[in-house]
């Protein structure tokens, strides 16, 4: 398996990691409906820097490189708060680094954390039409417990 680091991206690297943040989007943008894109990565970028304490941005570090990001965060599982939930909001590995174990290692260490933590749940979003994410995620052990439906008001 490859060794990967979850380390987190620091503030003199938010411009790297915004960059990169825009790579997945314009391949994430293939798997979103045509009418609801995602979104720019300068927008994403924003959010994070106005909910500073919500998100855990961490770059996966393979053999000393960058190979990719994970975003997470623990939050209460409604209605049930005494319960924690870990939450991927998103998980990109760069195409130089797919098919070698780095977002299996990276997802093995996070859980492993979430574990150390007393987290009672995990979970991670994907979109419909994103079938390799999909693979990935059945194949870490991951179940369909919801699916989320939209549509313009």
């Amino acid at each position: 398996m490859t060794t990967v680091e979850l380390r987190l991206v620091e503030a003199s690297e938010r411009a790297d990691f915004v960059a990169m943040l825009g790579d997945y989007l314009r391949e994430l943008d293939a798997y979103e409906l045509p009418w609801d894109p995602a979104p720019a990565p300068e927008d994403y970028a924003r959010a994070f820097e106005d909910d500073p304490e919500g998100q855990l941005i961490e770059w996966m570090v393979a053999g000393g490189e960058r190979a990719g990001f994970l975003i997470s965060r623990v939050v209460p599982d409604w209605p049930e708060e005494h319960r924690s939930v870990g939450e991927v909001i998103e998980c990109y590995v760069a195409p130089p680094f797919r098919r070698r174990g780095v977002g299996r290692a990276a997802v093995e260490a996070w859980l492993e954390r979430q574990r150390a933590d007393g987290v009672d749940l995990v979970e991670a979003s994907v979109l419909s039409l994103n079938t390799p994410a999909l693979a990935f995620w059945e194949r870490m052990g991951f179940e369909t417990r919801a699916v989320q439906t939209v549509r313009r008001p």
